[in-house]
């Protein structure tokens, strides 16, 4: 007896599918909820799992200006975009694609790879939330560097219009083709130099380093961390451990060869323990507890260095669009796997337990970041070049871990899913500007409160001691 089973519709016949049921003009709108909750309890919610003693300088950071309270409000943004369209198409989204998580810096053979470079939280989840997130921050960033609308429509319009070009691209492209693909040599040494045009525009205050050379020295022929601040952007600063934290730190290497795959415990076994930190981090990750760790290849002395990092939920895991790993840790590791453009033998996660539970943990090697151009010193031709490239590397990304065909044919080969998200940015880039007056407020108030709580005597004790 033959039994007849419905055919299952291509990706390109889902894609078609969901044009219909959620047309390009439908990302255009932004509609915030009266229910909306405040964008201060949110980020509270958040900070729960940062160092208190670290939190104040996040909220410091976020309150320089509305582009860098965008960066640290990951998670107020997530709710909004929660209630926003979507076509129903999931991927591994990189859960903060703005414009400043992307970054250019050199692999272990030497290749120079321009990447996502925090996966802090990543998540599976619907592709437009990547995209909206990276077209709104090119909008707010263009406000705060004064460029005027016309300016930032074509900057967001150009970089939407990558994305979509770069995944008809994919589509057309084997499976392998799209796992292996780079961005091309020539935009990459243009960034470069756009990184040295705008270091001669900017103060020199740095935000990149060389990692080894910055971050370690050699007394008497040993090396070791250097303690103090750094210019190495994912590190910040470098402080002593506990005697605690040096056993946590023993016990975590420990444990987390298990997780590397391929070669890599192997070749982990080839390196000793020298010397570990506790990290601050920087911008809107300031308060994530970190450590930083300094190996040592056992016949050469060559120093390796390892990013540990406290693994704390993404800003997506309360809204679970799509089911993931409890362990936050193996979460991050999995969407680094996924979404990286060149892999990382290192990378890996381990638990400890503590007092208030299971800790998750993720591993792995700290780059050689070279200088980034910061966006507020780049004019608008290299915004637009810069745009380019971080939508065509968010596409790769997408089109490796979702249906890239499905995809591409959602956003077929017409700008009116470009024009639409335009719409948008500029719209939650106004709403990004009354969060921030509301953040502003709150942390005045704060501010204020603390310096009025200070103890007088320690006050005029550290007076006298200036």
């Amino acid at each position: 007896m033959t039994i007849c089973r419905p055919l299952q519709p291509t990706s390109r016949e889902l894609g078609r599918a969901a044009r219909v049921s959620c047309p390009a003009r439908a990302h255009a709108d932004l509609v915030v909820s009266t229910l909306r909750p405040d964008p201060v309890s949110l980020l509270d919610r958040q900070d729960q799992g940062r160092a208190p003693d670290l939190v104040p300088r996040r909220w410091d950071f976020m309150a320089a200006s509305p582009w860098e309270f965008f960066q640290g409000a990951g998670a107020v943004m997530a709710d909004d975009l929660a209630s926003t369209p979507t076509a129903g198409i999931p991927v591994q989204l990189s859960g903060d694609a703005h414009a400043a998580n992307f970054g250019l810096y050199a692999t272990p053979a030497g290749r120079l790879v321009f990447d996502l470079v925090d996966f802090d939280q990543t998540h599976p989840g619907p592709w437009e939330w990547d995209l909206k997130r990276l077209a709104t921050s090119f909008a707010v960033a263009g406000r705060v560097k004064g460029h005027n609308a016309a300016v930032r429509r074509a900057t967001v319009t150009r970089a939407v219009r990558r994305y979509r070009e770069a995944m008809l691209h994919f589509a057309g492209t084997s499976g392998m083709e799209v796992w292996f693909s780079r961005a091309d040599a020539v935009g990459l040494r243009r960034l470069h130099r756009f990184a040295a045009h705008a270091d001669r525009r900017r103060p020199a205050t740095g935000n990149a380093g060389s990692g080894v050379a910055e971050l370690t020295r050699v007394d008497d022929g040993i090396r070791s961390l250097r303690r103090g601040p750094t210019g190495v952007a994912p590190v910040g600063e470098l402080l002593d451990l506990a005697p605690q934290e040096e056993d946590e730190v023993a016990e975590l290497l420990h444990g987390y060869r298990s997780s590397l795959v391929g070669d890599g415990a192997l070749l982990l076994q080839q390196f000793r323990f020298v010397d570990a930190a506790r990290t601050t981090a920087s911008g809107s990750s300031t308060g994530v507890p970190g450590r930083l760790v300094l190996m040592s290849a056992t016949a050469t002395d060559e120093p390796l260095l390892l990013q540990v990092r406290r693994a704390t939920p993404s800003v997506l895991y309360p809204l679970r669009t799509v089911p993931t790993s409890s362990d936050h840790g193996e979460r991050v590791v999995t969407g680094q796997r996924l979404t990286a453009a060149a892999g990382d033998v290192f990378l890996g996660w381990h638990a400890l337990d503590g007092s208030d539970g299971r800790r998750p943990y993720h591993v792995r090697e700290l780059r050689d970041w070279l200088r980034l151009p910061d966006l507020r010193w780049m004019t608008p031709s290299m915004t637009t070049a810069y745009g380019d490239l971080c939508a065509w590397t968010l596409a790769r990304a997408h089109a490796r871990s979702g249906d890239r065909v499905a995809m591409a044919a959602y956003l077929g080969d017409h700008d009116a899913f470009d024009h639409a998200l335009a719409d948008f940015a500029e719209a939650y880039a106004d709403q990004n500007e009354r969060d921030y007056q509301r953040f502003l407020r709150v942390h005045r108030a704060r501010s204020r409160t603390a310096g009025a709580s200070s103890p007088p005597a320690a006050g005029a004790a550290a007076r006298r001691a200036g």
